[in-house]
């Protein structure tokens, strides 16, 4: 005897079990497709980025008497120029919180060659001072720097050189061992340790240009002393020459910045690269 079957039975076939009716698998509540994983992945670094920077980072101070804010804002500028080269904290916090080392390694080598420059500079004035000091002028009516004053000058020159070096090798040996997170937590942890952070790495930038001025001043009473025409003429222009040039320097490494200019260079940059 054949049973009756019918075609809906016959194709009927019972459902396979999943992963969810298995009572030994864990409950999965969701799960990412691979085309939406790059796009959080992307979010997420994009967030991980951009950290907002601290108040205190800032060159504001609101809660300070507002005749001294202008002249706070200038030192704190002039303080960052010259122990970081850049003349705010933005660059060194993107710097300090990125996620990959490379542009931390990149701005730590830029210091050092900073440092580097410093102390060969400091070197020669070491030379140059020491040599005024110990030798005998050949002419003594053109140029005579045993005078009080020059001989005088040349020695607080000579012991503000030498305190560079010293300050410019401690600097050196804190950046070699320094990391990102202890300079985060500690060095730049509040407003005051910023202050005294930036005013350590400028101190070889204003011990070098102290004792230059007074070897320049020496030099330059020295010259004035002489009874030699000649020389008054050619020290003014010298003097002249090299005041305009030093102004018109620091003039132009602490401009205002022209953020615009920089976004282009970016996405010429990026456009090359693609």
């Amino acid at each position: 005897m054949t049973a009756n079957i019918s075609p809906s039975a016959a194709a009927y076939q019972p459902p396979k079990p999943t992963a969810l009716d298995h009572p030994l698998m864990p409950t999965v509540r969701s799960v990412a497709t691979p085309a939406a994983r790059p796009a959080a992945e992307s979010r997420s670094n994009t967030s991980a980025v951009k950290v907002t920077m601290p108040k205190y980072w800032h060159n504001d101070y609101p809660s300070v008497w507002a005749p001294l804010r202008p002249t706070l804002r200038i030192t704190f500028r002039t303080l960052c120029l010259f122990a970081l080269g850049q003349t705010t904290l933005e660059h060194r916090w993107r710097v300090l919180t990125a996620r990959s080392g490379d542009e931390y390694k990149d701005d730590v080598a830029r210091i050092t060659s900073m440092l580097t420059a410093l102390n060969v500079i400091s070197g020669f004035l070491l030379t140059g001072t020491a040599a005024l000091i110990t030798t005998e002028p050949p002419r003594t009516d053109i140029l005579d720097y045993t005078r009080r004053v020059p001989a005088i000058c040349f020695i607080l020159s000579f012991s503000i050189a030498l305190c560079g070096i010293i300050y410019a090798c401690a600097a050196l040996a804190i950046l070699s061992a320094a990391t990102r997170k202890w300079q985060l937590e500690v060095t730049m942890a509040t407003r005051g340790r910023i202050w005294m952070t930036l005013l350590l790495l400028s101190l070889p930038f204003i011990a070098i240009s102290i004792s230059l001025g007074m070897a320049g001043l020496g030099l330059l009473v020295a010259a004035w002393s002489s009874k030699d025409t000649a020389m008054h003429v050619v020290t003014g222009i010298i003097m002249g020459v090299g005041t305009v040039l030093t102004v018109v320097f620091f003039a132009a490494i602490a401009g205002t910045r022209r953020k615009g200019l920089a976004a282009k260079y970016q996405q010429l940059s990026a456009g090359e690269g693609a």
